[in-house]
C-alpha cells in the first residue's frame, strides 16, 4: 500500500515567481547578547548583532521561469546575487498564506537535485539552502 503524497505547502517567492517546497527549516531569528555595565555596578544583557539566517528548503519543483532560474544560474557561476525573497506557509489548499517570512539580501549557498529524468518539467530540487542577512515575519 503506497503512502499518500504530501502537498507542498511552502512557497518561495523570488521576483514575483513562486516555487513550491514540501519543507522549510532554519526560519530562526537570533541575536548575540552582550553585557553592558552602567558604571554603577549593574550589568544588563542587551541584544547585539543579528545572527545570519540559514534556511533549507526541501523537495521542491522548479518551473521553467526566467527569474528563478536566473537567480540559481548566478549561484552556479559563483556570483552572489542577493535578493529579498519571501517564504510562505500556505493553507492545505495552497490558496492562502498563513505565515510569511521575509528574507533580506538572501542568496543560494547549496543546491542538490535527485536523479534527473530527461525532459521532465518541472525540474525537481532535493534541497536548496539560502543565507540571508535578516528575517522578518508576517502573520496573516
Amino acid at each position: 500500500m503506497s503512502r499518500p503524497r504530501l502537498a507542498p505547502r511552502f512557497r518561495l517567492t523570488v521576483d514575483g515567481e513562486a516555487v513550491a517546497f514540501l519543507t522549510a527549516a532554519g526560519l530562526d531569528i537570533g541575536h548575540d547578547i552582550v553585557e553592558c555595565d552602567d558604571g554603577m555596578g549593574h550589568v544588563f544583557p542587551m541584544p547585539a548583532q543579528n545572527h545570519p539566517v540559514d534556511v533549507s528548503l526541501r523537495h521542491g519543483a522548479v518551473p521553467r521561469s526566467a527569474a528563478f532560474r536566473g537567480w540559481l544560474n548566478a549561484f552556479l557561476l559563483d556570483r552572489i546575487d542577493r535578493r529579498n525573497v519571501a517564504i510562505s506557509l500556505t493553507s492545505e489548499s495552497g490558496a492562502q498564506p498563513l505565515v510569511t517570512w521575509h528574507l533580506v539580501d538572501a542568496f543560494p549557498v547549496r543546491l542538490s537535485a535527485p536523479g534527473l529524468v530527461a525532459g521532465a518539467d518541472p525540474v525537481e530540487v532535493e534541497q536548496l539552502d539560502l543565507r540571508a542577512d535578516r528575517l522578518t515575519v508576517d502573520l496573516h
